[in-house]
Formats: structure tokens, sequence, C-alpha cells
């Protein structure tokens, strides 16, 4: 049962093409992205976070969106590309800063990463990503340290997440893992 959930995760789910971006802002996407990658981190240590972000940027490129990606790597591929899409209203600024995506996530595969190195690549994505959400930003400050929260602190922000993907990316896979996995 969990080898076929895992497999169904190696292709889309939720963007299978450009039109499926058609109602989200960069803000949005921005926010997904972060919420990701803190999710990463918190789970480093989870084999479907390793295989998740292998096959994420296993084409390498994230100049198209392709229905055999990751719903983060046509995530990313779209606001890497924004212009070409013409879909969203404004990148006000935000960029995704893909040579850190990609030594980040090879760091966690590999298992490289210290503490600093997290702390450092996480504080960058903020930046990079211009991200404002009060919740967010705390969060991404405790990921490194996430066992050391207490249950309440955690509750409340495994909830926003929850709240935050089931509006904005319900069916993406990395939200129908998220919920099973807390």
């Amino acid at each position: 049962m969990k080898l076929e959930f895992l497999d169904s995760l190696t292709e889309s789910r939720m963007f299978k093409n450009s039109r499926d971006f058609s109602s989200m802002s960069n803000r949005t996407l921005a926010n997904i992205s972060m919420i990701s990658i803190i999710m990463f981190t918190v789970y480093r240590q989870n084999s479907f976070v390793k295989n998740y972000l292998d096959n994420t940027i296993g084409f390498g490129d994230f100049d198209f969106v392709r229905s055999s990606n990751t719903d983060l790597a046509n995530v990313i591929a779209v606001m890497k590309n924004f212009k070409d899409f013409k879909i969203l209203i404004a990148n006000d600024g935000i960029s995704f800063p893909i040579l850190q995506f990609k030594s980040f996530a090879r760091g966690i595969i590999n298992e490289s990463l210290s503490e600093a190195d997290y702390r450092r690549y996480l504080y960058a994505f903020e930046g990079f990503l211009k991200i404002n959400d009060s919740v967010i930003k705390n969060a991404r400050r405790f990921a490194y340290d996430w066992e050391e929260l207490d249950k309440v602190q955690r509750d409340a922000i495994q909830r926003y997440f929850i709240s935050y993907l089931n509006s904005n990316a319900y069916t993406m896979d990395l939200t129908v893992w998220y919920k099973k996995e807390i």
C-alpha cells in the first residue's frame, strides 16, 4: 500500500500544464514553495522527501511545465519563466533561486547539510521569495529545531500549512503526502 502511494507521487497531480496556474498569483506560488521547503527541512530524514527532491531536480532546467514533473518542479518552472506564461499578474520582484534550491535538495538527499547550512538556505529562500506571511516566517525560524517546539506550537504551524495548502494547492502531491504524514 505504501509503495503504491509513493509510486503515485512521481508525476504531477495538480499542475499538469500551464493552464493549471491561471488563477494563481506569484505570491501564492512563492508561499507554496516556501511551505514545501520548510516541510523538506522538518522531514529531511524521510525517504519520501529524499525521493521527491530527487524527482524534482531530475530534469534540472525548470524551463517547462511537464506532466511528468513533480508539482513543485512545475511551480518552480512557472516562477522562473513567469513572462512566458503570461498568466500571472506580476512577479512582484519574487524570484526562485534555482541553484540554491538544487544545492539544498542535494544536501538533503546526501544528508550533508549542517544546522548552519539549513538556517542559511531557509533565510535565503525567504528573501528570494519575498515571504511576508508571519506564520511562514515563524515556521522558517523553527524548521530546523522542529522537535524542540512544544506540541502546541507545532500543531499551530501544521494547521496553518494544511489550511493554506487546502485553499491553494489541495491536490498538490506534497499536500496529499503531508496530510498523511501528520
